[in-house]
């Protein structure tokens, strides 16, 4: 599986309010579109008591010994389908699944206008970047302000069987002292659809476009909670765990991220209505 990050996102932080929770989100309170994050990492964050043995430098995306890193760091929380291509291969001690990346993922960035001298002004057109696994995680990492991550596919040396062991046990204590877990869903997307309501009705009830009444037309964009809840991130029991033992969370998808303070806001994600905005 391949993901597509658009670095013009929607998203549901408030400047007045700080964040919208599920339990808290009212219909007019809905989702903004903003050409970069409105909300975004501070510049060092607090140390934890904690720090993993390896980190990844999102500046040059090196690894970096932990113990040299005088800062705090993030965690990802992913599904390994994410990383490419997989096939499944048969040896001697079972099946054994291998990833291969063929830089497939997709980064777009949006249109613009930039003034011309004397006068004008010209349209630049959207961009389209394919990237690696590890591309895509640098782009996330810039557009919020990210200096050092840890995920598991680059921190831990996967033909390494004793050291793999050991990170095993030691999960809970990277993604606990984490600052923050972003997890990556490719199926969290916002959608958009055009609507036809009466003139001055507040509780905008959709008629027949053929109606001889007033009406106004509008596009509504609106965000399932359906998308996160049955995404291949949400059924894997690993990211659960990670969901559990984080302080709090940074959904990201395709053209929408979310930010969540408590792991009961993820849990409790499919008994609460969706996301609008208009």
């Amino acid at each position: 599986m391949y993901m597509m990050y658009e670095t013009k996102q929607f998203s549901d932080y408030k400047k007045q309010k700080r964040y919208i929770t599920i339990n808290s989100y009212k219909q007019n309170e809905g989702l903004h579109r903003y050409p970069q994050p409105p909300q975004r990492f501070p510049t060092a964050l607090p140390k934890p008591p904690f720090m993993p043995s390896k980190l990844i430098r999102t500046s040059d995306m090196k690894l970096v010994p932990g113990s040299t890193v005088n800062e705090g760091y993030c965690a990802l929380s992913y599904t390994w389908n994410q990383l490419g291509d997989h096939t499944t291969i048969n040896k001697n001690i079972g099946k054994t699944i291998e990833h291969k990346d063929l830089g497939k993922h997709k980064i777009i960035f949006p249109a613009y206008t930039v003034r011309q001298k004397p006068r004008g002004r010209k349209r630049i057109r959207r961009k389209v970047r394919f990237v690696t696994f590890e591309g895509l995680i640098q782009r996330i990492c810039k557009d919020f302000n990210i200096k050092y991550i840890w995920y598991d596919q680059t921190c831990i040396n996967q033909r390494d069987r004793k050291e793999k062991q050991g990170q095993l046990h030691g999960r809970h204590l990277i993604y606990s002292n984490a600052y923050c877990t972003l997890a990556l869903i490719p199926e969290f997307q916002v959608k958009s659809e055009n609507v036809i309501v009466r003139k001055n009705n507040s509780n905008l009830q959709t008629i027949n476009s053929k109606s001889t009444e007033r009406i106004s037309k509008y596009r509504r964009y609106f965000i399932s909670n359906k998308h996160i809840f049955d995404s291949q991130w949400m059924k894997n029991t690993w990211t659960m765990q990670e969901v559990l033992s984080s302080k709090r969370l940074l959904l990201i998808g395709q053209n929408v991220h979310s930010w969540r303070y408590q792991p009961k806001d993820i849990i409790i994600i499919n008994d609460k209505p969706d996301h609008l905005t208009m």
